[in-house]
């Protein structure tokens, strides 16, 4: 803001415009009643990418993930710099925005996740932090990489 550029972007994907699940939250509800959340975030975030990179915009990319699609074994693999390099960019033009809408079970495995996707040069946020002892506790264990006051 202090310099009117544009320093990121949020990619979020729709349904149908004509449909119950046209806005992002409730595309990502239907899929977690289904058990397709990584099925639906996996390809959303490949197409995000790759639409980010084709203008050639500069700056970073912020793309919401849920915990569990982080936790995926896929993921880990999905998320290479293999792919990154194939659309043009590199990990440190991403950041990985996890949702809070869904609780995370196992802080270990969140915490080696993060670190994992940290190591291959992707930064984290925390999307929406809301109030209470889970988020301040997610917030401490994770420790984002990015403040709002980073983004403005």
């Amino acid at each position: 803001m202090r310099t009117g550029s544009i320093s990121a972007y949020e990619g979020l994907i729709r349904g149908p415009s004509d449909t119950l699940v046209h806005l992002p939250f409730a595309l990502s509800k239907e899929a977690r009643a289904a058990n397709q959340t990584f099925e639906l975030e996996r390809p959303c975030c490949r197409v995000l990418i790759k639409r980010f990179m084709q203008p050639g915009l500069a700056g970073k990319l912020f793309l919401n993930l849920s915990p569990e699609s982080l936790l995926q074994h896929e993921a880990r693999r999905d998320y290479t710099s293999r792919y990154m390099s194939e659309v043009g960019t590199t990990p440190e033009r991403v950041v990985i925005e996890l949702t809070e809408s869904h609780p995370i079970y196992d802080d270990d495995q969140m915490r080696e996740a993060v670190t994992r996707f940290r190591r291959m040069g992707f930064q984290i946020a925390i999307d929406d932090l809301r109030e209470g002892y889970s988020s301040l506790r997610l917030w401490s264990e994770l420790r984002p990489d990015l403040q709002l006051s980073d983004c403005l």
